[in-house]
């Protein structure tokens, strides 16, 4: 199995186009100038509004994301608590799950996770859940596109995107080489 203990993790080499929507420079906005962020469930009966950039965005290998999502990693941008609201419509549609310490908010109809909430107090949501313009493409993307990888030691397969890659939470923990072989 790939990513298991003592074996090498699958590749993926992003295209130039691809490392362009990505932004290294930047890993925690220190600014948080007013700016007004929404989104929701896949279906729309649960939304939610945010009242600031997040203080971080990044890509998780982290395993309560791998199981509450079934993803080999996700995209998530974290927000402080007070910045959060759902919306008053969708309390009915709302359906609490527990992964480990990590709360999901699900809607009751199309069981996407439209929000995550931590044991650190702050929210975590994923970029591809916030409003579309009309192109399609997440509007906002410029704050809310991940800026690194975080848990990218129990990552399962090796990213090879330029990103700073970290064992834990940016910063907070040791940086990380993009694969096993150059470790």
């Amino acid at each position: 199995r790939a990513g298991a203990q003592g074996s090498t993790p699958l590749s993926i080499s992003l295209t130039a186009q691809s490392r362009c929507l990505l932004n290294s420079s930047v890993m925690a906005n220190k600014e948080t100038p007013s700016v007004s962020l929404a989104g929701g469930c896949t279906c729309g009966l649960v939304q939610f509004n945010l009242s600031s950039k997040p203080l971080f965005s990044v890509f998780c290998h982290c395993t309560r994301c791998q199981r509450a999502d079934g993803a080999i990693f996700v995209a998530s941008a974290h927000f402080p608590d007070e910045a959060f609201a759902f919306t008053a419509s969708s309390a009915p549609h709302n359906e609490l799950e527990t992964v480990g310490d990590m709360k999901l908010y699900r809607c009751k109809q199309c069981r996407s996770c439209a929000a995550a909430k931590l044991d650190t107090g702050n929210w975590a949501l994923r970029p591809t859940q916030f409003a579309r313009g009309a192109d399609d493409m997440v509007l906002n993307w410029d704050i809310l596109k991940p800026t690194a990888h975080i848990f990218y030691n129990t990552r399962v397969v090796d990213v090879q995107d330029g990103l700073p890659k970290w064992a834990g939470f940016p910063r907070s923990s040791d940086r990380m080489n993009e694969t096993k072989e150059a470790a």
